[in-house]
């Protein structure tokens, strides 16, 4: 989450941050502000409510070959 209090996946925000560093800084994609990466908040209530989505819908996960619920319960 930025500081704007948008969620993001993590990894795409970074490479969001690492393209624009080339053109104009780090910018917040929704509010078009600067933000400092090294900012980023974990959004804890997200990553809850996911986690308990997919306990209870494991069949909403298993589409991934080769993947485990227990991979993403990290």
């Amino acid at each position: 989450m930025l500081t704007s209090g948008f969620t993001y996946e993590r990894e795409v925000i970074c490479k969001h941050f690492e393209f624009l560093k080339k053109f104009n800084g780090n910018i917040d994609p929704q509010t078009r502000e600067e933000v400092d990466p090294k900012l980023l908040i974990s959004n804890k209530h997200i990553k809850h409510a996911t986690e308990d989505f997919i306990a209870k819908n494991p069949w909403a996960f298993e589409h991934i070959p080769g993947e485990s619920l227990d991979n993403i319960m990290m």
